[in-house]
């Protein structure tokens, strides 16, 4: 039987893993992929570090969209005409809007050529900018603009994804409760599992894994460099602190820090990894990282933010405390050195896993546009 044919428009890289958004976009590409003959048009950089040629070789067009600051938060009519233009000249059978403006897009290419679309939301996006707000006041100048976007997109789409069933609370009043599916989606059962053999490095390490370059893990790496880092030290003199992703600012230099930049090999990372922080103090939805971390059974100091939407009631080798406290958690489990646990993968893959999810999401696609 043929393939369905998908136009899949993202405001990032999906085929780049550097933040929790394009892991997850990357997971939705990948099954894609698979399934449909897809499209992309996106929003990229010059950079193709970490980018998963495999992925996009098994693609039936890639078509990246320089970046800028106004073309990203406001309106980018190239990235219009491009995507209007792949359209044309193929005959698709829908649409898969990535996130926030992907779906004004959608919306607008819907209209004009009379296409379903597919909202894949990663967070309340008008309420994650007035999270980042609180350290960037101009996020709240894009509120309005980012919220009338979302309640477009989900008011219009044919079926609207949600991370998390807060989200979907929210969303639903938008899209309806019959056109709303939670799936979490957070990671790929297959990479990051806690079924290894621990290797432990000939330093104890404290990892911390993000994008660099985003402006809230930027700020939480200062602070953990200017707070956490000496305590620590003071108790652990031969501690290493490694930040594993791009854009890892130059100007904190410390002998016990070590910038790793983007990995190819994140599970070897955490295999190595004695304890795993993720200082989270702002943002919405549902943490990548921190469902990783949780994945990979190793000891995990993090905050109630970097919890939101995981109930972690029950689970194992994870310490839920503000910031402040950060350094003493880290001292005590670097001087007991706690395994790995296998205890909490049952309950994480049922929540968050990718394969199981994204099955079911093909199957409710191919329902709805009617593909027998």
């Amino acid at each position: 039987m043929k393939k369905l044919k998908c136009l899949y428009l993202a405001n990032f890289d999906p085929t780049v893993s550097t933040t929790g958004t394009t892991t997850r976009g990357r997971l939705f590409l990948r099954k894609f992929a698979e399934s449909y003959e897809t499209e992309v048009v996106h929003f990229g950089d010059q950079t193709q570090e970490g980018r998963d040629a495999e992925l996009v070789d098994s693609l039936a067009a890639f078509e990246s969209i320089p970046y800028s600051h106004l073309a990203f938060y406001l309106f980018s009519p190239k990235f219009f005409a491009v995507a209007n233009r792949v359209l044309r000249n193929g005959d698709h059978d829908f649409i898969f809007a990535d996130c926030e403006k992907a779906g004004l897009y959608a919306y607008l290419l819907s209209k004009k050529c009379g296409l379903p679309f597919i909202y894949n939301s990663h967070n309340v996006e008008y309420q994650r900018y007035i999270s980042m707000a609180n350290t960037n006041v101009l996020r709240y100048v894009f509120v309005p603009y980012v919220y009338a976007i979302e309640r477009l997109a989900c008011s219009n789409a044919a079926l609207t994804i949600s991370i998390s069933q807060s989200d979907a609370s929210v969303l639903q009043k938008w899209s309806g409760p019959s056109k709303i599916r939670v799936l979490p989606c957070a990671f790929d059962e297959e990479s990051i599992n806690p079924f290894y053999d621990e290797r432990p490095a000939a330093r104890p390490v404290v990892l911390m894994v993000g994008n660099f370059s985003y402006g809230a893990n930027r700020s939480s790496a200062y602070r953990v460099a200017r707070e956490i880092v000496p305590a620590v030290v003071h108790r652990q003199p031969d501690v290493n602190f490694r930040f594993v992703g791009g854009g890892f600012p130059e100007d904190i230099q410390h002998a016990n820090i070590q910038a790793a930049g983007f990995v190819s090999d994140l599970k070897s990372e955490y295999e190595k990894a004695s304890v795993i922080i993720a200082p989270i103090e702002i943002g919405g939805g549902v943490k990548i990282k921190v469902v990783e971390a949780l994945a990979s059974g190793k000891f995990l100091v993090t905050t109630e933010k970097g919890m939101e939407g995981i109930d972690y009631a029950g689970l194992r080798n994870v310490v839920v405390t503000p910031i402040d406290t950060f350094a003493e958690h880290i001292s005590q489990a670097l001087t007991r050195r706690p395994s790995k646990t296998e205890d909490n993968w049952s309950t994480i893959s049922e929540r968050f896993g990718t394969r199981k999810a994204l099955d079911k999401l093909v199957d409710s696609i191919d329902g709805l546009l009617g593909k027998h």
